[in-house]
């Protein structure tokens, strides 16, 4: 039996333009549904906090905390999301 229960995510990048073409591809999916948009690391734990996805779209590069320290972070965590790494370095 398949279950109802959709797969909840929180996309972190601070480009503003890509966070909202994310949003609006994964919002297409109904089995899938986008909690929230944070545009800096410190956003991210605070929204993961509050929101509890079940994943994260993390860019490595972001201001007042990167990627990489979002996920030491979260890795304290018992109930830690899974995160999907996306990140584009030029």
């Amino acid at each position: 039996m398949k279950s109802d229960k959709k797969t909840t995510l929180l996309i972190a990048d601070d480009n503003k333009g890509f966070c909202e073409l994310v949003k609006e591809s994964f919002s297409k999916e109904s089995d899938m549904e986008v909690l929230g948009v944070a545009y800096d690391g410190v956003e991210v734990i605070d929204k993961v906090t509050d929101l509890k996805p079940d994943v994260i779209i993390l860019d490595l590069i972001m201001p007042n905390l990167d990627g990489l320290g979002v996920i030491e972070h979260l890795v304290k965590n018992e109930d830690k999301p899974k995160i999907i790494v996306l990140s584009a370095v030029g």
